[in-house]
């Protein structure tokens, strides 16, 4: 059973926003990316979205954010 969106916390719906950019990402590309698409796939609006992040690249940026912080952590992991 999902959960619904009112008992996320805000940690947890950032997460989904993540989440879910990051396979649109990956699928689509950038271009074709965008925060209704992600705002769809989570089941909210889009202005939710915009609650957690003020613009279509600031949620990439935070989506190559967590992919770089994997790459660094298998680094250290490595040495």
């Amino acid at each position: 059973m999902k959960m619904a969106q009112a008992e996320r916390t805000a940690e947890e719906t950032r997460e989904l926003i993540l989440a879910t950019a990051e396979v649109h990402l990956r699928r689509y590309g950038y271009a074709r990316t965008t925060i209704s698409e992600i705002a769809r796939a989570c089941k909210m609006s889009h202005a939710n979205v915009y609650r957690f992040f003020k613009t279509k690249a600031d949620v990439m940026d935070a989506v190559v954010e967590r992919w770089f912080s994997g790459i660094e952590q298998a680094l250290r992991d490595c040495g």
